[in-house]
C-alpha cells in the first residue's frame, strides 16, 4: 500500500497548547541613574536596567534644563555607564537615559544633573619684575 497513512488517536490523548503570546513592548525605564562630575571637562553617568528585554540605551543631554535634549550616545545592553567628555568647565548639564529594543524606546528616566568642575584662576606671579632695556624691549626677571 502506498500513499498517506493515517492514525486515529482518542481525543483524550490530544494536548492543546493554551499559552497566550503577548506582543513585545518597549522596555521598562532605566532606574538608579547617577551622575558625577569627575573633571573640568567630563561627567560620568551610571544606571541600572529596568527590565530584561532591553537591547540598548540612549543617553540624552541638555544644558538648557527641560528643553532641547540631544541623543548623544547609544550603548549596548551590557553597558551601564558612560563618560561624557569634551564638556565646558563650570557648566550645568542635564541627562536622562532611555532603554531601547526592537519595539521602541522606553520612557525617559528621571532627569538628573551635574556641573563640571570650575577651572581655577591662575595665581598672580610672585617676585616678577620688569626690566626696561629700551623703549621697544622689555624683559622679565
Amino acid at each position: 500500500m502506498t500513499g498517506v497513512q493515517t492514525c486515529a488517536l482518542p481525543i483524550s490523548s490530544v494536548v492543546l497548547n493554551t499559552e497566550t503570546l503577548t506582543p513585545m513592548a518597549p522596555p521598562s525605564t532605566p532606574v538608579n541613574v547617577n551622575t558625577n562630575a569627575i573633571s573640568y571637562f567630563a561627567i560620568s553617568l551610571s544606571w541600572d536596567r529596568g527590565s530584561d528585554d532591553t537591547e540598548s540605551f540612549n543617553i540624552y543631554r541638555s544644558n538648557a534644563g527641560s528643553i532641547s535634549y540631544e541623543n548623544i550616545q547609544n550603548v549596548d545592553l551590557l553597558t551601564l555607564s558612560f563618560l561624557d567628555e569634551g564638556l565646558n568647565d563650570n557648566t550645568l548639564y542635564y541627562y536622562y537615559i532611555a532603554a531601547q529594543n526592537r519595539e521602541g524606546e522606553s520612557a525617559g528616566s528621571s532627569v538628573i544633573s551635574a556641573q563640571t568642575l570650575t577651572l581655577p584662576v591662575p595665581s598672580k606671579p610672585i617676585g616678577l619684575s620688569i626690566n626696561e632695556l629700551d623703549s621697544t624691549i622689555i624683559t622679565f626677571a
